[in-house]
């Protein structure tokens, strides 16, 4: 599944790159986890699910209000 991949392949294939920051993104669960690069290793900066906000390590400022940003996407989806 596209989970599975953005979880294991992409992440290693990031993590072995530098990548500093890499995000989940799952509409299905209408959750976000956004890991960060330390000492060559990604781990867990911020998580939110359902309703909360999720901010960057990288982009100074950068924070999303989960129940706006899935509420709209559904918003989209329905036409």
């Amino acid at each position: 599944s596209s989970l599975y991949r953005d979880r294991h392949q992409k992440k290693a294939l990031y993590q072995k790159f530098k990548i500093p920051e890499y995000w989940i993104v799952d509409p299905a669960n209408q959750s976000i986890e956004v890991f960060h690069i330390e000492n060559e290793e990604y781990r867990l900066y911020s998580f939110a699910a359902g309703k909360g906000k999720i901010k960057s390590a990288v982009i100074d400022g950068l924070e999303l209000d989960l129940a706006e940003l899935f509420h709209a996407s559904r918003s989209v989806d329905s036409g």
